[in-house]
């Protein structure tokens, strides 16, 4: 094994890593920018729309704290995508014929 920069210990250089392991982090596939620009703007949309809803919502209607559900949406897309199928109380809807 060579010394070389680890792209994981924070800079401090010196440890010993694989070549191997090296030449195929640095030779990996990048992801294409318009698919990241696709994903960013997807997330956007969700978490707006997931950030409406909660602010719609009485708090009796949401599984767990709104604020919590606020920061889970901006973080990830999933969670998001949990908010809708667990945390959001379906609202009773009564229908007089």
């Amino acid at each position: 094994m060579e010394r070389c920069r680890n792209p994981g210990d924070g800079g401090r250089g010196g440890e010993r890593v694989d070549p191997e392991w090296h030449i195929w982090w640095m030779s990996r596939r990048k992801l294409d920018p318009r698919l990241m620009v696709i994903l960013i703007v997807v997330h956007t949309v969700v978490a707006t729309l997931t950030w409406r809803d909660i602010s719609h919502r009485d708090q009796s209607q949401i599984r767990g704290r709104k604020w919590v559900w606020r920061l889970a949406s901006t973080v990830q897309m999933g969670n998001s995508l949990a908010y809708w199928l667990f945390a959001s109380k379906s609202a009773d809807v009564s229908v007089d014929l």
